[in-house]
């Protein structure tokens, strides 16, 4: 699958680029369809590179030699100060081009995303240049009120089947919204002001030691929840936390199995069973589908507190969840952490 590591607080140039090769180093090994980073340091502040050979990849502004094929897109320079860092590392279920490497960005908006998706909704398919379903997701967001609101968010599992974890930057507006529905996978650390987060612990750990971060243990981030950050000029704090129903009934296509590292084979299907045995591997031709989840143990949401709070894109009052990384995060231990 796809790989996305992500970072919001307050982070020099050095530190940035030091977390940027770092996850190159991590991802390129096995996500070899694409790099893409995009970092944010205010309005007008903000530096992408798209990859499209992640092992071409030598560095932000670095020039390759005439020899080296080096399909890129690098924008702008890195901020002095980052508040927010997003990196994605690609393995594709579409086709293999620049454009379909992420971040997919349009009026200031950012978005990168592991896992695969399925249009189910009413009317025509949104539409991607190179057919990629992040792309399609992107511009549906975008299209029903941008990655803030509540509305579009609330209509993904009628409109969208699959799985998936978001990093998103508004540059305009100046949020970082992280999403992980019922089935995605996505790591975090953090300490006082920084937190990251990751599909994978041992990236997690390794990219954050690159930044001169001394973590020892990271904690799954829990099921179904949107974290709202709100970005200022030297760093970043948790503005809104919300649940997610996430998406609806998953098609296990060959998209799907090519996302899970399974290969795509049009005979040999994985089935889920419903219960604890997981996944069955069978020879059944065509498309299964399911509405069974599959159930993995997790944590329970954090129980809000009596408090409630506004969201700021719609004025809405939603229960307000602490501030606290153990109420975000339940299984947090602050021991495991030093600087």
């Amino acid at each position: 699958m796809c790989k996305l590591f992500i970072a919001t607080g307050s982070f020099t140039p050095k530190q940035v680029i030091a977390m940027i090769d770092a996850t190159n180093r991590s991802f390129a090994t096995s996500q070899r369809d694409g790099f893409g980073f995009v970092a944010y340091g205010g309005k007008r502040k903000i530096a992408y590179g798209q990859y499209l050979n992640p092992s071409s990849y030598r560095g932000f502004r670095a020039e390759n030699p005439k020899w080296v094929r080096s399909d890129r897109i690098e924008v702008g320079e890195i901020p002095k100060v980052t508040t927010a860092l997003v990196i994605h590392g690609r393995t594709s279920t579409n086709r293999v081009v620049i454009g379909n490497v992420h971040p997919f960005h349009d009026n200031g908006t950012f978005l990168a995303h592991n896992g695969v998706l399925s249009w189910i909704g009413e009317g025509p398919v949104p539409e991607a240049k190179n057919g990629c379903d992040t792309e399609q997701f992107f511009n549906w967001l975008q299209q029903n009120g941008g990655h803030g609101m509540d509305a579009a968010w609330a209509a993904t599992d009628k409109h969208w089947s699959g799985y998936g974890v978001f990093g998103i930057i508004d540059s305009v507006k100046g949020y970082l919204t992280v999403a992980k529905c019922g089935s995605g996978n996505l790591r975090w650390i953090g300490d006082k002001g920084n937190h990251f987060f990751s599909t994978d612990g041992n990236d997690l750990l390794k990219i954050t030691r690159a930044g001169k971060f001394r973590f020892t243990k990271t904690t799954d981030m829990t099921p179904k929840t949107r974290v709202l950050f709100k970005l200022a000029a030297t760093g970043s704090s948790v503005q809104w936390v919300g649940d997610w129903e996430g998406f609806g009934q998953r098609v296990y296509d060959d998209a799907w199995r090519r996302s899970m590292g399974y290969g795509s084979a049009k005979q040999d299907q994985w089935r889920w069973d419903g219960d604890t045995r997981g996944y069955r591997y069978s020879r059944t031709a065509g498309v299964h589908k399911t509405d069974e989840t599959p159930k993995v143990a997790v944590n329970p949401s954090p129980a809000p507190s009596a408090a409630h709070t506004t969201n700021p894109f719609n004025g809405v009052s939603v229960p307000r969840y602490p501030d606290t990384e153990r109420d975000l995060f339940p299984d947090y231990d602050p021991s495991c952490c030093e600087m």
